[in-house]
């Protein structure tokens, strides 16, 4: 049986170095109070696994933490690629399979706009009704290969009788590493 460990608002806030009760009574007003000149975004954030295991269906069924509030000048500085900021989100990885580009427990930006493999990259995609963060390729022949980063997990071809839906690309991901 695999657990996940979701991060709580004592960690964010630990993280933060504040009191967790501030961060849980905080509304967004009071946060935009504190960012200055510049505006905030505010992205959904997925705490359920995306895993080759978690059998879960699509993101709309995942449980979501309150929105995370982000500088939107940093985000279009560096993601000014991406289909909008509003299809901005982030989900947890939750197990080592792409190991080194990110590890278990990053929070990985997804572009849910994104609904299609028009380029090689790491998307959010359900296969056959589970749920995976992986890294497709296509190949000449028409197919395309799910790829783990860690040598571990064996590449899959995904072929013309799987079930395959692109619910995002990855464009980027965020790690704590207590030192």
């Amino acid at each position: 049986m695999r657990v996940t460990i979701e991060p709580s608002i004592a960690s964010y806030a630990h993280v933060l170095g504040i009191d967790s009760m501030t961060l849980e009574n905080a509304d967004v007003a009071q946060c935009s109070e504190l960012e200055g000149d510049y505006p905030s975004h505010l992205m959904p954030q997925f705490l359920a696994s995306a895993t080759p295991a978690s059998g879960v269906g699509s993101m709309n069924k995942l449980k979501m933490f309150p929105q995370l509030s982000v500088n939107q000048f940093w985000l279009e500085n560096n993601f000014g690629t991406v289909s909008s900021l509003d299809n901005l989100s982030i989900i947890t990885a939750s197990d080592d399979s792409m190991h080194d580009s990110f590890a278990e427990g990053d929070s990985v930006l997804v572009d849910v706009g994104i609904d299609t493999v028009d380029k090689d990259g790491i998307y959010v995609l359900e296969l056959n009704h589970a749920l995976y963060i992986k890294r497709l390729q296509r190949r000449p022949d028409g197919s395309m290969m799910m790829l783990s980063d860690n040598a571990k997990y064996p590449p899959y071809v995904i072929t013309e009788h799987d079930e395959l839906q692109v619910l995002g690309r990855i464009v980027g991901s965020w790690n704590f590493k207590r030192l």
